[in-house]
């Protein structure tokens, strides 16, 4: 037998990769333990950690505690969250396989397209006013040249502040305003 006769198997080898990683964070998450039943408030489905050490009511503090403390101590109890957008990271037009699809469809960092991508496009519909501030034209120019063929222009995440911990990301698609 050839090699040219031997089916290239490292595609299907990718796939199956790709599916078991899936299942180790389905597993990793609790999912095959049911556990939304123990966390309501968290997203249905979540395989991510959440950060157990910041304060979650119903989870560990209880309703009188959060209703009970002074506001000295009111820093305790509270959840500090950061947000920075990453522009680095972008993805471009490419031809996409049909085949390729989320294994995580609004069960990761990232939120279900069909959710997002309305809220998107109605956010970007309120928001295309022209400006006639020039330092918001070079930025508009910017966009333009930086981001050419890009469907994804970067990334914008939410973290724990205390202990930077990821909670959610979202794709930007307008650049950087």
């Amino acid at each position: 037998m050839f090699s040219s006769e031997v089916p290239d198997v490292y595609s299907l080898f990718l796939r199956v990769q790709r599916i078991w990683i899936a299942l180790t964070m389905y597993k990793w998450g609790g999912q095959v333990h049911n556990m939304d039943t123990y966390f309501p408030s968290h997203p249905t489905g979540s395989v991510v950690v959440p950060c157990f050490s910041c304060p979650e009511r119903g989870f560990n503090v209880t309703d009188t505690i959060m209703e009970n403390v002074s506001d000295k101590n009111q820093h305790l109890v509270q959840l500090f969250l950061m947000q920075d957008g990453h522009f680095g990271l972008q993805r471009f037009h490419k031809v996409d396989d049909p085949d390729d699809m989320s294994l995580f469809p609004g069960c990761g960092f990232f939120p279900a397209n069909e959710d997002y991508l309305p809220y998107e496009q109605d956010v970007v519909a309120t928001s295309d006013e022209k400006s006639t501030c020039s330092n918001f034209n070079a930025i508009e120019m910017q966009n333009k040249l930086k981001f050419h063929g890009c469907v994804v222009t970067g990334v914008v995440a939410v973290e724990c502040g205390r202990h930077s911990v990821f909670l959610s990301m979202a794709d930007l698609h307008k650049g950087e305003w």
